[in-house]
């Protein structure tokens, strides 16, 4: 009963508020509704089994297919949006994508620019906001768009059953599913994001990823190296067989530099020896194995934007300078990777040459639109909710990362042995660790 009152209700909305959703039907059908309640009041029972099919019908009709196509006629038509054969887009069909999108398909001959055109009007009439309007390449005709119709979650936690195989890890969750940095096609990549953006804890979470792989890894950090020491220390037993974890001593960052680059030279010249070009060809003949090795600089700025005080200290910073240079460009197939953050990149710090060979870009929220077109090539940063912690730019892909937690610091207990107790941090497991 209560089904029908709602029928009626809702027939009699869409007929007096919604005349594209079909007048005539909804009047039709508040009028079936409205006898069938009538004669379940009166108590005639036959009636109400002859009335009862007739409001499923009507459901069934006012969201199936040939309503919906109606629907999207008239909005179209109203619009005046014809194509060059003088006809109306047609629609072609609608899926669900994903728990994020719904996808609807039309065939029309529209140039996409002018489908572009009609973003504010298709958000109001499916009542979602648009994500993505493209072309299929298969046949031109064919228009695919993409309406969000859930949110991304402001929180993923990381958890160890989502990493990937080999050079890829998993980064997050964007609209169009799970995010992942293949390290072999893309070896080198640029993190930028604005204090309090997340960049941290994505870097946090690539190196548990690279520790669980048994990579050598190395953090330059001029900032003190702070916000890795809890990580440090969490495997600090695989991290005395990579030698010093933290750097942030520009002496020690040059050795470490040097070194790297001597690696990488012999290398080099061993899958020369061997016949083989890149590092998965190498270890797969069996013999010796070479160890991938992830470098992350963390705020490059405080390495590479550097006023140096005297000759010494300005030959050091040049040495850096002409190593980081070298291993950018060499050590792609020597299995070496770079990941270079950014808090305000500028042009003086990342010049051309350094930031060809970042293929991988990823962008947390920027202010200023300047600093995203630099790691960029476009504004979309300036975009995103800078409320949100840990969302970014993957590549084309608007990305919440995972939050990786910071895990317990072994301490001292009164009876001698080991107690645990947190890090300090903000209330909220979002805003730990997000500069």
């Amino acid at each position: 009963m209560r089904f029908y009152f709602e029928v009626l209700r809702g027939s009699l909305v869409n007929a007096i508020c919604k005349p594209h959703l079909g007048r005539r039907a909804s009047v039709f059908m508040a009028v079936i509704a409205a006898l069938f309640v009538l004669s379940a009041c009166l108590g005639n029972g036959l009636l109400r089994w002859v009335w009862c099919p007739l409001p499923v019908l009507y459901v069934v009709l006012h969201y199936g297919e040939p309503l919906r196509r109606r629907r999207l006629a008239h909005f179209f038509s109203r619009l005046r949006f014809w194509g060059y054969d003088g006809r109306l887009p047609v629609y072609w069909g609608q899926d669900i994508v994903n728990k994020y999108l719904v996808l609807v398909r039309f065939r029309s001959t529209v140039p996409p620019t002018q489908w572009e055109k009609l973003k504010g009007d298709f958000e109001i009439f499916y009542k979602m906001p648009l994500y993505k309007m493209e072309q299929s390449r298969k046949d031109k005709r064919v228009m695919s768009v993409s309406f969000i119709k859930e949110e991304l979650p402001h929180y993923i936690e990381w958890r160890d059953n989502l990493m990937e195989a080999s050079a890829r890890f998993a980064i997050g969750e964007s609209y169009t599913g799970k995010v992942v940095w293949d390290a072999s096609a893309m070896p080198h990549g640029l993190i930028g994001g604005s204090t309090g953006s997340g960049k941290t804890g994505l870097l946090r979470c690539i190196i548990h990823q690279a520790i669980k792989k048994h990579w050598n890894i190395s953090v330059l950090d001029f900032k003190g190296g702070g916000d890795y020491t809890t990580v440090e220390r969490q495997y600090q037993d695989l991290a005395k067989d990579y030698g010093p974890f933290i750097i942030s001593e520009a002496e020690e960052a040059r050795q470490l530099l040097m070194g790297l680059t001597i690696e990488v030279k012999g290398r080099l010249a061993a899958f020369k020896e061997a016949g083989v070009s890149n590092i998965e060809e190498y270890n797969a003949r069996g013999r010796e194995r070479f160890v991938p090795w992830l470098l992350v600089v963390d705020e490059a700025a405080e390495l590479l934007d550097v006023k140096p005080k005297d000759k010494a200290e300005k030959e050091m910073y040049s040495e850096i300078d002409h190593y980081l240079r070298t291993l950018a460009r060499l050590s792609r197939a020597a299995g070496v990777h770079i990941l270079m953050g950014f808090i305000r990149p500028s042009a003086d710090v990342l010049d051309g040459q350094i930031k060809n060979n970042l293929l991988w870009r990823v962008c947390g929220y920027f202010s200023d639109p300047a600093a995203s077109r630099i790691v960029l090539d476009s504004e979309r940063a300036t975009e995103l909710p800078p409320e949100v912690k840990g969302r970014f730019i993957v590549g084309e892909e608007e990305t919440q990362a995972y939050y990786f937690p910071v895990p317990p610091i072994a301490v001292e207990a009164e009876d001698g042995g080991e107690a645990e107790r947190e890090p300090s941090a903000p209330a909220s497991p979002a805003e730990q660790g997000t500069t």
